[in-house]
């Protein structure tokens, strides 16, 4: 049998997140020893923006490795690259003056096909300062993440109970391969005891259907009936960005 792997301290940046409070217990499952840090976390000594500084020094002395789990889904143009990218140079810059081993970068799949748009050119630039970087990275790119605390179910969810037309751009022809929240925490925990430098994983579940399948499929789960239809994307672009002005919890973004 495999030695376990030696307890490492994680500094989880984002921990406060869906993803980061899946991750931040099952690294402790794992005999790890957590740091959070988030831009709101209840503890002011776990509290900093890394979109705008470089977290102070002692947050990282002595920490192995580093998990960036830093995004946002909606914003302007500005408020994107801050977030994924003034972030990933800020915490870089933090890791290299504290002499962590390793960064795992956590980004999104399909960049080749999200178009130009401020939220895929800032994600795309992240990935692009996290490989060219001073420390050591492994990029992980999960696929739509589904599981408790999620948005995307729930948000499919309250879409169907407002009734059973569905918008979707190009008729839902577009595939995902969801995959569940704690499967990204097991990666990302493997990522940090076994380092891969230099290497980008793909985070998929094992089914992949259509998004017009996902909306019929969580409609008969829930007793609803689903008619997806086709809406031109600039439409929907529009109503996501009204959402967006009317709402601080958007239905889409």
């Amino acid at each position: 049998m495999n030695a376990p792997p030696p307890p490492r301290t994680v500094l989880v940046v984002g921990a406060t997140g869906f993803v980061g409070r899946h991750l931040v217990r099952a690294l402790r499952e794992r005999g790890h020893q957590v740091r959070e840090l988030a831009r709101r976390h209840p503890d002011p000594h776990a509290r900093w923006d890394v979109t705008r500084a470089p977290p102070p020094s002692e947050l990282l002395a002595g920490a192995h490795a580093v998990v960036n789990l830093v995004g946002i889904k909606r914003g302007m143009a500005r408020a994107f690259r801050r977030a994924h990218v003034d972030a990933v140079g800020n915490l870089l810059a933090a890791c290299a003056v504290a002499g962590v081993e390793h960064l795992v970068h956590v980004s999104v799949a399909g960049l080749g096909n999200l178009g130009d748009d401020p939220y895929a050119r800032s994600k795309r630039a992240g990935e692009r300062v996290a490989r060219d970087g001073p420390v050591p990275c492994t990029i992980l790119r999960p696929n739509a993440i589904y599981g408790p605390g999620d948005d995307v179910v729930r948000n499919l969810v309250r879409g169907l109970l407002a009734g059973p037309l569905f918008p979707l751009p190009r008729g839902g022809r577009a595939r995902l391969a969801p995959v569940h929240v704690e499967d990204v925490a097991r990666a990302i925990v493997a990522a940090v005891e076994r380092p891969s430098p230099g290497a980008t994983y793909a985070l998929h579940g094992p089914l992949v259907l259509p998004v017009a399948d996902l909306v019929t499929r969580t409609a008969r789960v829930l007793d609803l009936s689903a008619i997806p239809a086709s809406a031109p994307t600039p439409l929907l672009r529009a109503a996501a960005g009204a959402l967006e002005l009317l709402s601080p919890d958007p239905l889409v973004t």
